[in-house]
């Protein structure tokens, strides 16, 4: 069933924002960016474009994501497996489809949801990888790295998933990825506007790239709107 995820995210043009200075191989340029009509209070979808303006192909290895602060990390959740399945039903009937979106990003999460509530590959690898994820299918971004082999095998997420496996960009073309952000209320966490991207490259040195998602008074996004700062904060 895994196999039948192989979609790309998305085709129609989006308003994506970067930083890239200092990257260690600008060839890459990276893009962030917030499905503002997929978002709700506490969760936040967001998409990547990585654009390879190189004649050759590029793979990204490992790639992580955080929020340049320990405590936030612990706080902030990525949804996968059962997770992504009660949300793509609950967020599909909190807004109008989209028959493209629906069909090329939220039909392959339906996909896993199903597959995780379904009929279970009992193989003892997926077995141990899905009890090393979880029950539910939240992972801490601060757990990233321990689970990383485990998240391809259990089929917690499909192919076109940020953290699904390596990202490879033919020459002159991009690659889209997406992930789906978790955050509670409480004072941990602040409004977020940026995430940091870590990934090694095909040299084998570690690249990091700081992303802008938002503007700090962009209400496009509901996800955290309770602490987006008012626009009489504005300096």
């Amino acid at each position: 069933m895994i196999t039948t995820m192989k979609r790309i995210l998305i085709t129609a043009p989006l308003l994506l924002v970067s930083v890239n200075t200092h990257a260690i191989d600008p060839s890459i340029k990276i893009e962030a960016d917030l499905l503002s009509n997929y978002c709700s209070e506490y969760f936040g979808p967001a998409t990547f474009r990585f654009t390879n303006k190189s004649d050759q192909w590029k793979t990204l290895k490992n790639v992580s994501i955080n929020f340049q602060n320990e405590a936030v990390d612990r706080n902030i959740s990525i949804v996968t497996g059962p997770a992504l399945g009660i949300w793509y039903r609950s967020i599909s009937a909190k807004v109008a489809y989209d028959n493209m979106v629906n069909q090329l990003i939220l039909g392959t999460i339906a996909v896993i949801g199903l597959a995780a509530t379904g009929a279970r590959d009992t193989s003892t690898a997926t077995a141990g990888a899905a009890l090393a994820l979880g029950s539910t299918g939240m992972l801490a971004v601060h757990g990233i790295d321990t689970v990383r082999t485990q998240i391809k095998t259990a089929g917690v997420v499909p192919d076109n998933h940020l953290l699904y496996d390596d990202i490879v960009v033919p020459p002159g073309l991009f690659a889209d990825r997406w992930i789906l952000l978790n955050t509670q209320d409480g004072g941990s966490v602040p409004y977020i506007t940026h995430t940091e991207l870590v990934f090694t490259t095909d040299s084998g040195e570690i690249d990091k790239r700081k992303l802008r998602l938002r503007s700090d008074f962009d209400n496009s996004c509901s996800w955290q709107s309770r602490l987006r700062p008012k626009d009489d904060q504005r300096d």
